[in-house]
């Protein structure tokens, strides 16, 4: 089946939307820039929700020769409430598919909620996130090409949510849940400390052809405001994934230097850089490496565009399909306004993905627990909306979707193939309502 995001998505999106809540006073909600369809919703109070129907068309259908049709409805509501001391923000996403031929009629339901306290100079963020998709995400907030979510802008700078790793239709149940807490030190300097908690578990017929794991992440860092223009600081993780089928672990230990500058009006990057040490429970098999994580984005916003490109290079937990990868990712994206009512939206995504531990020189192939293969992955979509009235825009999107595997040692849920998927649809999204008063 075709790769579609998982909502894991929702999370940073979240912190995004409460972070942008805090202490504003804005009198009435607005859809951002003047944007069609959903939006996510930026101020105290706001709901903003949508209902779409559209068709579905698949040419490639799980990277074979096989064609897919599909109609579906699909919803999306978001919602931050009052108070700049202790907002909640909940986003929930779901679809159900329809179809029509050879692709199984089935469903996606996601839901995210996090809430922050803020107490003196101390705040702390608590979060949950959890989620059923029918296969690997691919594009937009549902992960699921054709349902109209194709437009939302991307949260960058958080690392590659999918691993650039695709399969074929493999249900599949999330859950993340993480806390943050933080101090500022001074006026200009602040230090946190994080720690994230997920699982991933395959259900279903075929729920032995993906690869159960669990993967727990703790770190700590420190931040400080230079000038208006200008934040440096340091972080470092300590991250452990656990597989299912065998009882070796991989952990990885990264320490990042990160630099946040706002280059001009409309231009700002954010850096992230330093080494990552990766290793095997297996040490006798499997010495551990170090390398160079680098967590990068550059991003442009004016009146008619806005884009961005990112770079991410670093460890992952192969995401059902392989027991730990490294993965190299080039993601750019642009979105343009043409007129008052129509609006495009595009993106693409370089995925280059290897095994962690290949066979080691001198040492039999049929030995290594993590035989070398490499992953190359391809993610192209777009996404057209026209303004039929306030409340209802109508779209079209594209979505092509590439990945080929060179080795042996992954899962028989892993996508080989190209496929092509076309779709139209319509989204109801009226103005966002407004509960209550900022603080």
């Amino acid at each position: 089946m075709r790769k579609r995001f998982c909502l894991g998505l929702a999370s940073p999106f979240l912190f995004g939307l409460f972070f942008a809540a805090k202490g504003q006073a804005v009198p009435a909600v607005t859809r951002t820039g003047g944007d069609l369809g959903f939006q996510l919703p930026t101020v105290q109070g706001a709901l903003q929700y949508s209902l779409s129907a559209s068709e579905i068309l698949t040419f490639g259908y799980g990277g074979a020769d096989d064609n897919a049709h599909a109609s579906s409805i699909s919803g999306n509501l978001a919602f931050i409430s009052n108070g700049s001391q202790h907002p909640l923000s909940v986003l929930y996403s779901g679809a159900y598919l329809f179809a029509a031929t050879n692709e199984p009629s089935t469903f996606v339901q996601s839901l995210t909620a996090s809430q922050v306290y803020k107490w003196e100079k101390w705040s702390a963020v608590a979060s949950d996130s959890v989620s059923y998709s029918p296969e690997s995400p691919s594009v937009g907030l549902s992960g699921i090409p054709g349902l109209g979510d194709q437009n939302l802008f991307p949260v960058v700078g958080t690392g590659p949510a999918s691993q650039g790793l695709l399969s074929d239709y493999a249900p599949r149940v999330t859950n993340s849940a993480s806390g943050t807490l933080s101090r500022a030190v001074t006026g200009s300097t602040s230090v946190q400390g994080t720690g994230t908690y997920s699982i991933l578990r395959f259900v279903g017929v075929d729920a032995s052809e993906g690869i159960d794991d669990n993967q727990l992440t703790v770190g700590g860092g420190l931040n400080h405001r230079i000038n208006a223009l200008n934040n440096i600081g340091g972080q470092a993780s300590y991250s452990r994934y656990t597989f299912s089928g065998t009882s070796t672990s991989v952990t990885t230990e990264t320490a990042l230097l990160t630099l946040n500058r706002q280059l001009s009006r409309k231009y700002s990057v954010t850096l992230g850089v330093g080494p990552q040490r990766t290793a095997s429970s297996d040490t006798a098999l499997y010495p551990p490496s170090i390398g160079i994580s680098v967590d990068t984005s550059l991003t442009y916003s004016g009146k008619t565009y806005r884009g961005f490109v990112t770079y991410f290079r670093g460890t992952s937990n192969g995401a059902g399909v392989v027991t730990g990868a490294l993965t190299n990712t080039v993601t750019g994206g642009v979105s343009r306004r043409f007129t008052r009512n129509i609006q495009g939206t595009a993106s693409v995504s370089d995925y280059s993905t290897q095994t962690l531990f290949p066979a080691i020189s001198g040492l039999p192939s049929g030995n290594a627990l993590f035989p070398a293969t490499n992953i190359n992955t391809l993610i192209g979509s777009a996404q057209l909306n026209y303004r039929i009235s306030q409340a209802l825009t109508a779209y079209a999107s594209y979505a092509a979707l590439h990945q080929l595997t060179q080795g042996a040692s992954v899962s028989a849920i892993a996508l080989n193939g190209f496929s092509q998927t076309f779709a139209f649809g319509i989204t109801y999204s009226p103005l966002g309502r407004r509960f209550g008063h900022n603080d």
